[in-house]
């Protein structure tokens, strides 16, 4: 293999498109608020009479962002929109508020930098607070204008049971039902609060009606169950009038404000109550305060800004130097070609949009300010283990950096990278003509080699320099999670400011050495008695297939030799019928790693073998059984017993620790079905014994020790014993009833007194089958069968008695029932007879009857019940399925379930000449329940569900028959409707339909070419109503074109100079052309992707023992949303030898 990593030479770790980190309120989802509370500082007495909140989609994004990408200037934005109205409108100013729920677990906003507002209007002043603590108790005006909700816990949880029924307790934050146009002063209800608003009208008046809005209305935003009345939060006032306020940043021409506050600055906010914390943000309220009259302003976002390269502050390279103090400053920012004066890109190709304008680029902005000497600044950028970086492919790391503004000094700026800030790489240079973009190549192989160079007495915890170059602790080009850019002002007695920017970060030169696998194996068989096969397998470490994207990166070499003997092939007639094979395996490796373990520095061959890895396996099996008897009591006797045991050892041993497993088990079984001729009665057979009976018992033992080489740590967890008991019986008394009961127990004999140990699960299931024939008019087959499932949890594992206390249930039925239908069975059949007039009309009849075959009819329905932490076992009547109430006292947990399944079909087929048509049609109702989420119902309808298929076409084209051997064209056409929404609910949460149309082309013609076509087209709508979120639009199309000649040469080929002897041949090949397009569209955006693909391929068999391929495949595809082009080319040749 000679691969390449990257063909476009670069692979990009960070081009700062993305580094924005943030966290926004729910401005655009109306539902997430509710009436807000009194804030600290004002009172009732200035309340307003209502605020009407709504998302609406009047403006598009080029009105709020003129500087946005024309291809999507004309969006429609979800934006917030609040109608103040005053109780009475005059002098006296007023106010209204709304509380929202931010985080149920809180939320840490310490790291965010801003807090950015988007607004339009004038007039008010809008208040920001979130906060550990804002009150929960929301006040609102009933239709006589009284204050409601103040001082009491107000929720539609009427019973107090934690759950919401939508048919008896939505009936708003009053508690009481009640139609508000038939109120009168004397009605308990508040008169105004009800629900009603239509999708798309501007009549808001009742669109925050919590009685009738099919929502859970309460106060209790966090669910849990305390009436919270504590303050505690951060308050930002911004005063819509004030033009001179330092955080507005900009004004569009429409009237849209632009604020950028830093919330951690003195002054830019106050603090409301104690204990007051950025680290832990649950709540927030928005409120407006200053209206005198009935006004409306817009909220576009709330939006808490940081990044994800996170500020690291201001530090001192060691104790010589003095402290940092309060004036060392440092901020994270970004900079771009949209919104930052005098920005220019870097030296890199920009792409531009379909009106030709430069699209989005973006710099990461690290300002400093007053650093001392001998102080430097650090931002950091920090992965999970699961996305850290492998950078071993590549030579080299690179980055561009500039200043904003020319210098009087040269700084020292460094990039660290490693794992933690205790193990890092670090390169140092200084900037030069700072105000000009530099492209700062690094040698990654000069990294890795300052390990080797560093002293072996180096101080821990100290960085070793060499030249530009550092190092600590033990970094791993391998294993990259943290990256850091810093300035350090190294010689400067002046403190120093600035700005400098940094951007597409990125490694490159990546290496293309080559590698090789080489696999070979080997079978013998010895008449049947003894057998032997193994393999033994090779592979280089810079080795990768076509699927894989980086090697192994260790030399290994893998053996496995198995052998099996027949022993009743030695030991006994074969008349006896005995089965008694006995098997063994033995496989292991040898992986000597190219690197230092955790490390990446390169091993030397002496080195590779100290630090090999290997893993031995044994195994071995047997097994007794007999078959062929002719006699019942052999059968019952003999044959049915079946004897297994099996054993596995495996090790493992490496540098950093040995590990040992082995499992043993045996088994024995009884499975006899009786072979008794059945009773006849009246003309039946009847069979008044068991048709199946099997039992069967395995014991299983597995243990495991793990040995830590460095901390001489022995791990030695208790041995696991399974004991397990099988049954089945099966009873068919007539030919077309059978009834059938099985049976598993599991016992863990490692715990417990009990003779079997302890249980650890059990499994039951019930099942019947009956099928009936009226006469061939209907057909019906009735299935039916109930599973019950019990597990402990952990009780494979667990160390006490009392923790088997406790089971996990599930219990699900089914009942099916399916038949064909034939009302014209009496007019089928009829033979063809020219003598008799009726016999012939009947002959004709049947043949026009014969068209239209009996459709099926099908119905299904499945209950299944999870419940979590019972401590019985519910009665038998449950288990079974003859009632859903277990019969037991159930324990509260969110997990307990119930779902019911039903399923309609009806199916069937039209058959004409050369024509055929099926149809089908289908209903499946599921409805699922649990106390976390509630009762919801899916529904999805099919119909129609058409196919059909039209043969021999060639047959009525003229002269066709003449290169056509065949000919069939095939279309279908299907429509799907799935609606979800919770239950009682007129309008679903969701709907989706989907159109799909396939036709298909089949030919063949007579020279062995064959050529199909295919297509697929489908359009889905999905429609949320919920959230008001826009509707999505999916339209999916491909097609298919395989073209396939055979080429045979049955005689043979001579070979030359030998003339006796001759290979036959033969050849295929295919040639296919796939196009595939899928585009969604949604509130104004265009997302999918576009493919095309060629392939070509030649299969080739000169004999049975020497086959080989050839392929080459294309591949393009574009992203619709990026617009970018993806391109692979694959060749494969192969040739297999069988000797």
């Amino acid at each position: 293999a000679f691969p390449n990593p990257n063909v476009k030479g670069d692979g990009y770790i960070d081009d700062m498109e993305s580094t924005k980190n943030s966290e926004e309120l729910p401005v655009s989802n109306r539902l997430a608020w509710t009436f807000g509370s009194v804030p600290v500082g004002k009172d009732t007495a200035d309340f307003a009479e209502k605020l009407i909140w709504a998302t609406v989609q009047d403006f598009r994004l080029r009105d709020i962002y003129p500087d946005r990408p024309s291809s999507r200037a004309d969006e429609r934005a979800s934006v917030m929109m609040l109608i103040m109205r005053p109780s009475e409108e005059g002098d006296t100013a007023q106010w209204a508020s709304l509380n929202t729920l931010v985080s149920r677990f809180g939320k840490d906003f310490s790291h965010y930098d801003f807090l950015e507002v988007v607004t339009k209007g004038d007039g008010v002043k809008l208040h920001i607070d979130v906060g550990f603590a804002i009150s929960e108790d929301g006040i609102w005006r009933d239709k006589a204008g009284k204050i409601r909700g103040y001082q009491e816990f107000n929720t539609e949880d009427l019973n107090g049971d934690g759950h919401h029924e939508l048919s008896t307790e939505d009936v708003g934050l009053d508690g009481v039902a009640g139609d508000d146009d038939r109120w009168t002063p004397e009605s308990a209800d508040d008169g105004n609060d009800d629900y009603d608003y239509e999708f798309g009208s501007n009549n808001f008046e009742r669109i925050n009606g919590t009685e009738g809005n099919g929502h859970f209305d309460t106060e209790d935003l966090n669910g849990d169950h305390i009436f919270d009345t504590s303050n505690a939060y951060f308050e930002f006032t911004i005063d819509l009038d004030d033009f001179a306020n330092p955080y507005l940043i900009d004004e569009t021409p429409t009237g849209w404000k632009h604020y950028r506050i830093p919330i951690h600055e003195v002054g830019s906010h106050i603090a409301v109550g104690r204990d007051t914390t950025w680290e832990k943000i649950y709540y927030a309220r928005i409120w407006v305060s200053g209206f005198t009259r009935t006004d409306t302003i817009y909220i576009e976002r709330i939006e808490f800004v940081g990044n994800y390269w996170l500020n690291y502050g201001v530090h001192r390279l060691d104790t010589t130097y003095e402290e940092v103090d309060s004036t060392e400053q440092v901020m994270v920012g970004v900079v771009s070609n949209y919104e930052t004066v005098g920005y220019t890109p870097p030296p890199i190709r920009l792409k531009r949009d379909a009106s030709g304008k430069i699209e989005h680029e973006q710099s990461l902005a690290v300002v400093y300010q007053d650093i001392k000497k001998g102080h430097f600044v650090l931002v950091h950028r920090a992965l999970s283990q699961r996305h850290e970086h492998d950078l071993l492919d590549y030579k080299n790391l690179r980055f561009f950096v500039r200043s904003r503004n020319p210098l009087n000094y040269e700084p020292i700026c460094f990039i660290r990278l490693g794992s933690d800030t205790m193990n890092f790489y670090e390169y140092r240079f200084r900037l030069q003509n700072p105000t000009s973009w530099h492209d700062i190549s690094i040698p990654l192989d000069r990294l890795s080699h300052l390990k080797n160079e560093r002293p072996e007495d180096w101080e821990s915890g100290k960085t070793y320099y060499s030249g530009q170059y550092g190092v600590r602790g033990n970094p791993n080009l391998g294993r990259i999670s943290m990256y850091e850019f810093g300035i350090l002002n190294d010689s400067s007695d002046a403190p120093i400011s600035g700005e400098l920017w940094f951007d597409e970060l990125r490694v490159s030169n990546p290496r293309r050495e080559g590698g090789m696998a080489m696999r070979g194996n080997m079978q013998v068989d010895l008449g049947g008695i003894l057998s032997f096969s193994g393999n033994i397998q090779r592979r280089d470490p810079e080795f990768r297939s076509l699927s894989e994207t980086r090697p192994s990166r260790s030399l290994t070499t893998s053996y496995q030799i198995n052998t099996s003997v027949n022993l009743q092939k030695l030991l006994l007639p074969q008349r006896w019928g005995f089965s008694i094979p006995l098997s063994f395996r033995v496989s292991g490796s040898y992986s000597y790693p190219k690197y230092l373990t955790g490390s990446d520095i390169i091993l030397t061959k002496d080195e590779m073998r100290q630090q090999r890895q290997i893993d031995y396996s044994r195994e071995a099996s047997f097994r007794l059984r007999k078959s062929g008897s002719r006699s019942e009591l052999a059968k019952m006797l003999l044959s049915a017993w079946d004897l297994n045991a099996s054993m596995r050892e495996n090790i493992s041993t490496s540098p950093l620790r040995y590990r040992y497993s082995l499992h043993r088990s045996v088994g024995v079984s009884y499975n006899y079905s009786p072979g008794f001729r059945p009773i006849k009665i009246l003309g039946k057979d009847f069979r008044f014994w068991l048709s199946n009976f099997s039992i069967s018992t395995t014991y299983s033992y597995d243990s495991s020790l793990t040995y830590d080489k460095q901390s001489h740590i022995i791990t030695k967890p208790l041995p696991s014993e399974i004991l397990s008991f099988d049954g089945n019986a099966s009873f068919s008394p007539i030919n077309n009833l059978t009834f059938s009961y099985k049976q598993r127990q599991e016992y863990n004999m490692a715990f417990g007194r009990e003779r079997w140990g302890k249980q650890v699960s059990m499994r039951e299931e019930l099942s019947g089958r009956l099928n009936l024939n009226f006469f061939g008019l209907i057909s019906p087959n009735l299935n039916a069968s109930a599973v019950y499932n019990e597990q402990i949890p952990n009780a494979r594992t667990q160390l006490s008695d009392t923790s088997f206390r406790y089971k996990n249930i599930t219990q699900t039925t089914n009942f099916s029932v399916s038949s064909s239908v034939d009302p014209l069975k009496f007019l089928r059949g009829f033979r063809k007879d020219t003598s008799n007039f009726l016999k012939m009309f009947g002959y004709y009849v049947s043949r026009f009857v014969n068209m239209f075959p009996a459709p099926s009819l099908s119905y299904s329905n499945t209950r299944s019940y999870s419940f979590y932490y019972i401590t019985h076992r519910p009665d038998v009547r449950f288990r079974l399925g003859l009632r859903s109430d277990p019969g037991i006292d159930l324990f509260t947990d969110t997990r307990n379930s119930k779902r019911i399944n039903e399923s309609y079909r009806i199916s069937g087929r039209i058959a004409l000449p050369r024509l055929s048509l099926n149809y089908q049609g289908d209903l499946n109702i599921s409805h699922s329940f649990s106390p976390s989420s509630g009762e919801f119902v899916t529904r999805t309808f099919t119909w129609p569900n058409l196919s059909t298929s039209f043969s021999q076409i060639y047959q009525i084209i003229p002269y066709a028959n003449k290169i056509f051997s065949s000919m069939t064209l095939g279309l279908s056409y299907s429509r799907r409707v799935t609606e979800r929404g919770p239950v009682g609910r007129s309008t679903p949460d969701s709907r989706s339909t989907e159109h799909t149309l396939t036709p298909s082309l089949r030919t063949s013609f007579k020279n062995s070419l064959t050529w199909n076509l295919d297509g697929s087209m489908s359009w889905t709508k999905e429609e949320v109503f919920t959230f008001r979120q826009p509707s999505s639009n999916t339209r999916t199309w491909n097609i298919s074109s395989n073209l396939s000649y055979t080429l045979r040469r049955a005689e043979g080929i001579k070979l030359p100079f030998i003339g006796s002897l001759s290979l036959k041949s033969e050849v295929t090949f295919n040639l296919i052309y796939r196009i595939t397009d899928q585009t969604t569209e949604q509130a104004g955006l265009i997302s999918g992707s576009s493919s095309r693909e060629l392939t070509f391929n030649a299969q080739y068999r000169f004999t049975r023992n020497i086959t080989g391929r050839l392929e080459f495949r294309r591949t393009s595809t574009t992203d619709k949303t990026t617009k970018r082009t993806f391109t692979s080319t694959m060749l494969n040749a192969n040739v297999v030898l069988n000797f």
